[in-house]
């Protein structure tokens, strides 16, 4: 069975501020930028080789918490959506809705 991996973007904003595409781009940008200056060779990072989303995710109610909701997101994303290859294939058919069930 071969099994194949593809990369993605993932938005974990406990503000859930306006849409993140602007980010996602820059990031893709940045990973292009870099590809070139390593490698020295052209290469796209675009949406048909990275896939970006925003997960929905517990939101903070005020502006000083974000330290402890990024350590939160940390913790429980490897605890509980890379626990497994299953969901590693999987994804983005499944949800994360259920990692902040504790």
């Amino acid at each position: 069975m071969h099994l194949f991996y593809r990369p993605c973007i993932l938005i974990f904003d406990s503000l859930a501020g306006p849409g993140h595409g602007p980010v996602i781009r820059a990031l893709r940008d940045y990973l292009s930028e870099e590809w070139k200056a390593k490698k020295g060779t052209e290469r796209s990072f675009g949406k048909e080789v990275v896939r970006g989303a925003n997960v929905k995710c517990p939101q903070q109610n005020n502006y000083s918490d974000c330290g402890i909701y990024l350590l939160q997101y940390v913790e429980q994303f490897f605890k509980v959506c890379l626990s497994s290859l299953k969901n590693v294939l999987l994804w983005p058919l499944m949800s994360c809705d259920n990692i902040w069930q504790i």
